[in-house]
């Protein structure tokens, strides 16, 4: 049974080449493969003329990766993404994984065309691509030894399988996948499973296929700790569970609205110098808050079109971003998991209404 899988394998890989991948980018191959280029010049210049950049999480996992002591709270999967590129060098060299990572950065190009074009239309696409060639934080996030690229991969990915007109089971299958290894890089990656579990049909299939990746890693350690271990501890995932347990009901509202508050005007009060009274635009938290609004703004844009992918799409990115705000203990500062959707949103703005309508692909048979 195996080796007939094994025999038919090759041919469906050319099948879902031949009926997924190309079809997504045949028309404007051209436009995305000299984007793709400048995206990857700019990207490997940045890495090769510039210096990395130390993170918080620098040290802590080039520490993983080095000497192999991953913790029960310690996520693992980019800990293992440096010890492989460390060994392909022979030692440790963070030049190389910026290049490694502009790389993977580049080709973001591809999926932010192909969501925004299921979403609006192609050309509205290549304007997207554009944005994501110069948009100048992604310069920026590949030159940090940090999660930061690959979770901005994995999200970009997670998008593009929720629009793409791919078999149930396919994109319940690459959903899962994508999650569970946004969840070993990234623990609060766990906020994207209830949007997930509504764009997808096959929801048993999701579930199983989760469950399936992660529950090595669990087992793992649970025998490290010689205890039960939930994949990580609570504070790992930044979970408060007695928030809406022992609180008042009138308690539990208050403490929800401070959350949403927190998103609009916490960040103004952070960024009020005490001394002189006046803004520091420089302030993150200014610049992350910022993003929610534009983000906001986005989806009020694409109500005229409004559809099931619209829908999923947003709820994947603003389930996060609220269950952030109900469950977490830390506030939301990381902005990267919300900028495609921003991306998205401005080149459907700057595109107007101009040939809005592409023909759609035919639908293709359940695999």
């Amino acid at each position: 049974m195996r080796l007939e899988y094994l025999r038919k394998a090759p041919a469906a890989l050319k099948a879902f080449w031949r009926g997924y991948i190309v079809p997504a980018f045949h028309r404007d191959w051209k436009f995305l493969l000299t984007l793709f280029g400048v995206a990857l010049v700019i990207r490997i210049s940045f890495a090769i003329m510039g210096k990395p950049i130390d993170t918080n999480e620098t040290l802590l996992f080039n520490k993983l990766a080095v000497t192999k002591s991953i913790g029960v709270d310690d996520a693992p999967l980019y800990a293992h993404f440096l010890r492989v590129l460390y060994a392909l060098r022979g030692h440790p060299d963070f030049k190389f994984v910026t290049i490694v990572q502009g790389i993977l950065s580049a080709s973001l190009v591809f999926l932010i065309y192909h969501i925004t074009g299921k979403l609006w239309n192609y050309r509205a696409g290549l304007l997207a691509a554009g944005l994501c060639v110069f948009y100048p934080p992604f310069w920026i996030y590949h030159m940090m030894i940090s999660t930061s690229t690959l979770a901005l991969f994995l999200v970009m990915f997670m998008m593009a399988v929720i629009v793409s007109d791919l078999p149930e089971r396919t994109a319940a299958v690459l959903n899962a996948a994508a999650c569970a290894l946004g969840i070993l890089l990234l623990p609060r990656f766990i906020f994207f499973i209830p949007g997930l579990l509504i764009a997808v049909k096959k929801r048993r299939l999701f579930a199983a296929v989760l469950v399936g990746m992660l529950l090595p890693w669990t087992v793992r350690n649970c025998i490290v700790a010689r205890a039960f271990v939930p994949l990580y501890s609570m504070q790992t995932f930044g979970l408060n569970a007695l928030a809406f347990t022992w609180r008042p009901s009138w308690h539990r509202t208050g403490y929800t609205y401070r959350g949403f508050g927190m998103i609009l005007k916490k960040a103004m009060s952070k960024g009020l110098d005490a001394r002189s009274t006046s803004l520091k635009f420089t302030n993150p938290h200014l610049v992350a808050y910022a993003y929610l609004i534009a983000a906001s703004l986005g989806i009020v844009g694409m109500i005229r079109r409004y559809t099931p992918r619209h829908r999923n799409v947003v709820l994947l990115v603003w389930g996060y971003v609220v269950l952030y705000v109900l469950c977490a203990i830390q506030n939301i500062t990381y902005r990267i998991l919300i900028e495609p959707l921003f991306l998205i949103y401005i080149a459907i703005l700057l595109y107007g209404e101009k040939n809005v309508t592409d023909p759609a692909p035919a639908p293709h048979p359940e695999g």
